[in-house]
């Protein structure tokens, strides 16, 4: 947006396809370090490349842990919190759309955990016992 260029511009000036400026504007593909050099040069930002390319490396290997987190289902997760939970005194919460911890009832936590395992596509759907 700042070097004032189209995707279709873009395109011809790094010699790819349209398609692929697409796919990389939406996150459809991850782009490689070359792409993200080539894009620079393209928008005169070569400065910025070092930068966006460890950017795209850290996003990555975030990504990778997420997946890697879920892959054996929520109650993993949840439970590698408790100590956490345990030790902490005070609670500042927010969340506009979830009833804070302290307050969910067994029930509530169960049908938040399958939403929850719907979306992150985990086959795990079972909440964990709830702690005393």
């Amino acid at each position: 947006l700042d070097a004032g260029l189209s995707g279709r511009q873009i395109a011809r000036l790094c010699g790819w396809h349209p398609s692929k400026t697409s796919r990389l504007e939406n996150a459809h593909a991850v782009p490689t370090d070359a792409d993200i050099r080539a894009w620079c040069a393209a928008c005169r930002a070569e400065d910025r490349s070092a930068d966006l390319i460890a950017a795209s490396r850290s996003a990555d290997s975030m990504y990778v842990e997420w997946k890697r987190m879920h892959r054996s289902g929520l109650r993993g997760i949840q439970e590698s919190y408790l100590p956490l939970y345990q030790r902490t005194r005070g609670f500042r919460i927010y969340c506009s759309n979830v009833m804070p911890g302290v307050l969910q009832t067994p029930e509530y936590a169960a049908a938040l955990f399958e939403v929850i395992a719907d979306f992150h596509g985990v086959g795990d759907r079972t909440a964990p016992e709830a702690a005393n």
